[in-house]
């Protein structure tokens, strides 16, 4: 959930510099939410991050991705 709320701040920033850091930020929260999900670990949490994930897929037109990640939160 934290690393989803980095990636939100992150890409509505005025700074170009924390602007650039927005791929990565995205790699890490995927890969955060992938582990929460694996281990079980702060089920709650991980669902609030797959939701927000799912509004920055659509945000960014990456629609089938949005798809499955709201697919994966409603299963």
């Amino acid at each position: 959930m934290l690393h989803m709320m980095y990636l939100y701040a992150v890409r509505s920033s005025d700074q170009q510099s924390l602007r650039n850091l927005e791929s990565r930020c995205y790699e890490i929260a995927r890969a955060k939410i992938y582990e929460g999900m694996k281990h079980g670990d702060r089920p709650l949490d991980v669902l609030r991050a797959m939701i927000l994930m799912t509004g920055y897929l659509f945000g960014k037109e990456w629609y089938n991705l949005g798809y499955n990640y709201i697919g994966q939160v409603v299963r």
